[in-house]
Formats: C-alpha cells, sequence, structure tokens
C-alpha cells in the first residue's frame, strides 16, 4: 500500500513523467473488459432468446418423448442423435427465477458503461496535459478494479454454476454423453428460428469463456496497481514529502503581471504553465451539467418507435386525424399502414431540430445582455417541464407540444459553448470543448441504455407505459437545475455584456438566415480565399449531415419494422456504437496530426457510404451490425476532423463566430434531413431509401476531396 500511495503522490503532482507503457497497459485492459462484458451480456442474451427467455440457469428440465420420425430416406432418426425425439417440456420444467438471469445478463452490460466511462477518464488524465494538477486517478483506479473484480467474480461463478447444472440436465436422455453441451443447446433450443446474433452453439460457448476473460483482465489491472516499478523515475519518501506539502496554487493575474526593467521577478510570481493550461472548474461543472442532459434526451431514443406505435393504436385524435389525411397518398404509392409512424416520427425529429436551430442564436444573444446562467437555468426548467408533460401525454398532441417546448428549451448546448468560451484561453479551449465531446459520448452510450432498461420492465399494452422512463428523465433534468443554481457561476460579468439587446439579437438574425449562413456574412474582415473555401466547406458539410442524420434517424424504425429489434436490442446496438466512436475519438482521432485531418475527413465520408448501402440491403443481424460498425467508424471521424479544418480559420477572435456559422449549418442540415428520409422510406422502403443515400453521400466525399483549403 505504500508504494501505491506514493505513486499516487507522484501522479497528483507530475502526470506527465508517469510511465507511459503503465498508462496504455492499463487502457488496454479497461478496454478488454469494456469487449468482455459486451459479449457476455449478448451472448447471454442470445441463450435466454433460444429458451423464450426462460431463465435456464440452474433449471430442472422435463424432457416429452415425441414419436419417431423418419428422415427422407426412410431411415430412423435415432441413428443421428439417440435422443432426437425428446422435447423439453416447457411448462412442467423448473425454470429459474427471470430476475436471477437478468440481474447476470446486465451486471456484465453495466460494467462495460462504467468502464468505458472510467476509460474517457483516465484517456483525460494519462497524457499530464489535460489537467495539469489531475484527478487523483491511480487510488481511485484501484477502489474501482477491486470492485470490478468483485462483480467479475461473482458473476462468472454463478454464470459457469448455472451452465454446468444446465448441462447436466440434459444427461437424462443421453446417458453416453457422447455430445458436447453446445450441441444440447442447438438441438433443445425451444426457439427454432432463433433471432440472436451468432448460433445457439457459439452463444453457449462466448457465454462460458467471457466471464473468465473479464476476471483475467480485471486481475491483471488490479495486480498492476502493486507493481515494484510503477513509474521510470524513482523518488525517496522525503522528496515526496517535500512535494505533498509543496504549494502549487498561483494566482494567474499576478503571474502575467509585467514587472519593471530593473526589477527581478520573484519567485513566486514566475509565470506558470501549468496555471495558463489548466482547464478552468467552470468546465467540469458544464460537463456534469451537459452528462445529465444528455442521459435524459438520448433516453428516449430506442422508446420512440414504440412511442409512435402506441399512438398509432390508441390516439384517434391528432394522429388518426393526421392518418387519415394521407390516407388517399399512402393507398396509392402502397406504403403499409405501419409506416405512417416513421413519417410522424421524422416530422417530430425535424421539429425539435429546427426548432433547437431557431433558438440557439437567440438564447445565445439573450445570454449576452441576461448572463449566461439566467438563461441555463431557464432551459433547464424548459427542458424538465418538457419531460414531465411527455410523462402524462396520454394523447399524441400532449406528446408533439412536449417535444416542441424541449425543443425550444435546447439552447443550453449553445450556452454551454458559451460558457467555455468565457473561462477558458487559446491554449486550454481545445482541452475544455474535450470535455463537452466526451458528454456527448458517454451520453449517447448510457441514455439509450437507460431508456431500454425502462422498456424492458414495462407492460407496452397498458395506459402511460413510459411514465416510469419519462419521470426517471425529469429527475435528471431537475437534477441539472439544481446542480446549475448550486455550483455554476455567472462566467460573463456586467461589464462585459452588451449595453443594448436589439444590438446582440442583430448578431443572431446572421445564424438563422439561410442564405447569411451559407455566405458566412456574420464573418468580417477575412481574406476573400478564406471565404470562398469556408463557403466550399460549409456546403460540404451540409450536404453530408442533411444525408446522414436522415439516414441516422431512421435507423431506430429499421430495426423496429424489419428486425423485429426491441428497445433493449436497440440500445445495444446503440452501445456497440458508442463504445466504438468514443474508444476512437479518444485513441485516434484527437490525436491526429494536423497534416491527416483533411485525409480522415474524407476517408471517413468514403466510408460511410458502404455503410449505409450494407444497412439498406441487410437481411440478418450480423449483416446489419457490420453496416452499423462500418457507420460508428465513419461517424468518429468525419465532423470531428471538419470541425478541426474550420477553427483554423480566422484570429483568435472571430474563430468563435466561424464555428458558430459551421454549427448552425449543422443545426439546419438535421432540421431538414429526417424529415425528408423519412417521407423516402415511408413512400419507397428502407433499401431503396439507404441505398439512394448511401450512393449520394459520395457527392460530399468527393466535395472534401477536391477541397483547397
Amino acid at each position: 500500500m505504500t508504494v501505491v500511495l506514493s505513486y499516487h503522490r507522484i501522479v497528483e503532482r507530475e502526470p506527465s513523467e508517469v510511465d507511459s507503457r503503465w498508462k496504455s497497459f492499463t487502457a488496454i485492459l479497461l478496454l478488454v473488459i469494456i469487449a468482455s462484458c459486451l459479449v457476455l451480456s449478448f451472448s447471454l442474451h442470445g441463450l435466454l432468446v433460444d429458451f423464450k427467455y426462460n431463465c435456464l440457469l440452474d433449471a430442472n428440465l422435463k424432457f416429452n418423448l415425441k414419436a419417431n420420425q423418419t428422415l427422407g430416406d426412410g431411415s430412423n432418426n435415432s441413428i443421428i442423435s439417440p435422443f432426437a425425439n425428446y422435447t423439453i417440456d416447457e411448462y412442467w420444467s423448473s425454470w429459474s427465477n427471470g430476475a436471477y438471469c437478468e440481474t447476470l445478463q446486465y451486471a456484465p452490460l453495466l460494467q462495460g458503461i462504467s468502464s468505458t466511462i472510467w476509460l474517457a477518464l483516465f484517456l483525460i488524465h494519462g497524457p499530464g496535459r489535460i489537467m495539469p494538477q489531475p484527478w487523483r486517478i491511480v487510488f481511485p483506479s484501484l477502489v474501482y478494479f477491486f470492485g470490478c473484480l468483485v462483480t467479475s467474480v461473482l458473476t462468472a461463478s454463478f454464470i459457469t454454476q448455472g451452465l454446468a447444472k444446465f448441462c447436466t440436465e440434459f444427461w437424462q436422455v443421453d446417458t453416453k454423453r457422447d455430445y458436447s453441451c453446445a450441441q444440447y443447446v442447438v438441438l433443445f433450443a425451444l426457439a427454432k428460428e432463433p433471432s440472436a446474433l451468432v448460433q445457439g452453439d457459439k452463444n453457449f460457448l462466448l457465454t462460458l469463456v467471457f466471464p473468465w476473460v473479464w476476471v483475467g483482465a480485471t486481475c491483471l489491472g488490479f495486480k498492476e496497481f502493486f507493481s515494484e516499478r510503477p513509474a521510470t523515475m524513482t523518488y525517496n519518501m522525503d522528496e515526496l514529502k517535500k512535494r505533498s506539502v509543496a504549494s502549487t496554487s498561483y494566482n494567474i493575474s499576478s503571474n502575467l503581471k509585467p514587472t519593471g526593467k530593473d526589477e527581478k521577478a520573484p519567485a513566486s510570481a514566475k509565470p506558470s504553465i501549468t496555471e495558463i493550461t489548466r482547464t478552468h472548474p467552470t468546465a467540469y461543472v458544464i460537463f456534469a451539467s451537459l452528462l445529465l442532459d444528455l442521459l435524459a434526451f438520448t433516453m428516449i431514443l430506442p422508446l420512440l418507435p414504440s412511442l409512435l406505435e402506441y399512438y398509432r393504436k390508441n390516439d384517434n385524435q391528432l394522429y388518426g386525424y393526421l392518418a387519415s389525411s394521407i390516407k388517399q397518398f399512402q393507398l396509392w404509392i402502397g406504403a403499409p399502414e405501419r409506416f405512417t409512424s416513421v413519417l410522424f416520427g421524422g416530422a417530430l425529429g425535424s421539429m425539435f431540430s429546427f426548432l433547437q436551430f431557431l433558438s440557439s442564436p437567440i438564447v445565445g444573444a439573450l445570454s449576452d445582455y441576461y448572463g449566461r446562467k439566467p438563461l441555463m437555468l431557464l432551459c433547464a426548467t424548459g427542458i424538465a417541464a418538457s419531460y414531465g408533460l411527455w410523462a402524462y401525454s396520454e394523447s399524441f398532441l400532449l406528446f408533439v407540444i412536449a417535444r416542441f417546448i424541449g425543443g425550444i428549451s435546447k439552447g443550453n448546448v449553445s450556452l454551454c459553448m458559451a460558457v467555455i468560451t468565457d473561462v477558458s484561453n487559446q491554449q486550454n479551449r481545445g482541452k475544455a470543448m474535450a470535455l463537452v465531446g466526451i458528454a456527448f459520448s458517454l451520453g449517447f452510450i448510457a441514455g439509450p441504455m437507460i431508456g431500454a432498461m425502462f422498456a424492458r420492465f414495462s407492460d407496452k399494452s397498458g395506459v402511460l407505459w413510459f411514465f416510469a422512463p419519462a419521470m426517471f428523465a425529469m429527475l435528471l433534468a431537475v437534477a441539472d437545475i439544481l446542480f446549475l443554481a448550486l455550483c455554476l457561476k455567472e462566467t460573463h460579468p456586467k461589464e462585459k455584456r452588451s449595453r443594448q439587446i436589439i444590438n446582440s439579437l442583430s448578431h443572431a438574425i446572421d445564424h438563422i438566415s439561410i442564405r447569411a449562413l451559407f455566405r458566412f456574412s456574420a464573418v468580417e474582415n477575412l481574406p476573400q480565399k478564406d471565404v470562398r473555401s469556408l463557403r466550399r466547406l460549409g456546403v460540404t458539410y451540409f450536404l453530408y449531415l442533411f444525408l446522414y442524420s436522415g439516414l441516422e434517424f431512421t435507423v431506430t424504425f429499421l430495426m423496429y419494422h424489419k428486425f423485429g429489434y426491441t428497445s433493449i436490442d436497440q440500445a445495444k446496438m446503440f452501445l456497440t456504437t458508442g463504445v466504438l466512436m468514443a474508444i476512437l475519438q479518444g485513441s485516434v482521432v484527437r490525436r491526429l496530426p494536423e497534416r491527416l485531418v483533411q485525409k480522415s475527413a474524407v476517408f471517413g465520408l468514403y466510408l460511410i457510404i458502404p455503410a449505409f448501402v450494407i444497412v439498406g440491403l441487410a437481411e440478418s443481424s450480423p449483416v446489419l451490425y457490420l453496416g452499423m460498425i462500418l457507420f460508428a467508424i465513419s461517424t468518429a471521424f468525419v465532423v470531428t476532423c471538419m470541425t478541426t479544418i474550420t477553427s483554423q480559420y480566422g484570429d483568435f477572435h472571430q474563430k468563435g463566430t466561424v464555428l458558430g456559422v459551421f454549427r448552425s449549418l449543422g443545426a439546419l442540415a438535421r432540421a431538414v434531413g429526417p424529415i425528408v428520409a423519412s417521407i423516402a422510406f415511408w413512400c419507397v422502403g428502407a433499401r431503396i431509401t439507404y441505398i439512394t443515400g448511401g450512393l449520394l453521400l459520395l457527392w460530399p466525399a468527393l466535395m472534401m476531396q477536391y477541397l483547397k483549403l
């Protein structure tokens, strides 16, 4: 323990001196834990699907004897399998409690999500530059790996014991024990047409092996903290004590205060690079607030298809009126009635994004006059109210009103960017913005899974089955309000605020006017060559996001209508793609050298073409997963790289305006894309929509490839 605590002090004081091999090895172990947890959860889910969600661990099986059947050549099938004439009696078999299997299924899933979050935090700390006085990562990591070790050992033990007991049940009919348990699973599966991603025998082997891969990786991670040589440098205890009592707090303003020509600057007044590059504490407040907001916002993603199906069957007012209004056109084009929910879902998605597009510049302008904190609290209150209204929206009209209020209140994201701009400088702004990206990644990983877990235990045939997830989202929003009220300090003082509100609002018009957006009219005193490049880059970005956002929005309906995915199945897809994107953004994209940024953006744009074509052609879950994995890899590169390219234009005071116009173009594309793609999905079906959209993405890819920066 002395070694660990000593190492803790070293990392706390000089993180940049920590052995890079230790950091890399720990990150790799976390990746192995994430992968093994996801594989274990998915494979156990596949086994449960094969046995119609009956908990097979520690089950006592009863078998029925069928009448002998002959093969096509007249031979008896007992020659091939002596117990092929037996079936499991689902009713009289004694299955284990369903909550037991669900706990063992979701425990590794939650561990994978938490490990992803921990990996993100570890990567922030790792290089020793994001946090000059870093969060104390070593000792908390030791505690984390210990908790992970306990969870993994218990889960692996219960699963192994349960599968072993399950396998012995088959010895009732196979006394010679000539077959493996994996073969029993295939032969005795209750679902004769399994919908799992891989076959039953492979699911069994994966479920048997990967709990112990999880345990092994956790043991190595736990052991790594007790290494005798944790860092490349050596410190004696006197040095450690001296460092532990040394004060490291400096006053930035005093550091930057000039001294006279002949005056010798005192030691305490020497500029500290650590202080200048340190991420402001307010950035972490914004990170936490944004994470709470995104967790609540993304919960609805896997629930939306089921929600719209609920209104299609139960709402005869607004939904019924709109459905009857398009009935004749629907019959003329031959669109299935169940696809009407896709059309209305696209309209809702575009409405929400369009309202966000309108409100963000206006809220930003008002915050220039009234201050950031009041507007942040106002937006958070509106978001909480929208979730509360959703919880009681028996009718489709109330749900539309709830989404309307939520869209109007979504200016908080642009306010978060403004707050970070207020408290950061040129040296640390990129590090603070990285926290925003991490909050988005974590929100889109954990949020859909939370929503799907609520849906898993909800009776969708009942009234207001979505009450629990909506109320939980509202609780997160209320927690965000309290957190902002208590922790956020005003970052835009009165002396820096706009003197006339009309001036602020006039600048906001440039971010709403479509013509002004594409011409980058808000950016002044920029060379004409740079303006032309920015305009071409803006058009490329708009075309990409217009096509991308529409296909991305409708993929949940594709999984629901074509593949019969439940909310939990959709959440697992979001989890897989989200983890992959977070890993790529944290390990590869943020370390790209400047010369490779444009090439990486072009690579991502070309990669998404086959991704959407594969999704459109997919007839099975493995092919769909392949397309979505390519989609995740592409997404990790394109937007980040294009934003990085855009940030290179303009001087320090112009970059905020340039990026603001760029984000507004993206918001406009997201406002138009979902409704267009949903109309295409409704009219011509998913296959033509995705293949056509994928091929059209060749246009922005070529524009990006030949763009001269």
